[in-house]
């Protein structure tokens, strides 16, 4: 009569278990790590229009309204050295933190 030691064959059944867990877990990180990476160009993308909008609007709202402000909260040599300051400021360059 044979005998089976069912110990060994219970210790190889766990290794091959863990190992294929493993490999799963691996597929999965692969797998998320491939589905995030295809969305960074569209992020950068997006936040880059977002970006470029506040720019904008910051720009004409220093080119326009707030010089109007000032003629009405300044008089004289100070609202011609602030409106004269305020005309020299160019448009902002807001870059994206996003790479990729």
């Amino acid at each position: 009569m044979t005998y089976f030691d069912i110990n060994s064959f219970m210790d190889e059944f766990d290794v091959i278990n863990v190992e294929a867990n493993k490999e799963r877990e691996r597929k999965l990180i692969r797998e998320l790590l491939e589905t995030k990476s295809s969305r960074i160009p569209t992020i950068k993308n997006s936040s880059t229009k977002q970006l470029d909008e506040l720019s904008e609007a910051m720009y004409d709202k220093t080119k326009s309204k707030i010089p109007n402000d000032i003629d009405g909260a300044l008089e004289g040599k100070a609202a011609k050295a602030g409106q004269d300051f305020l005309g020299e400021i160019s448009k902002p360059m807001l870059r994206s933190a996003v790479k990729g």
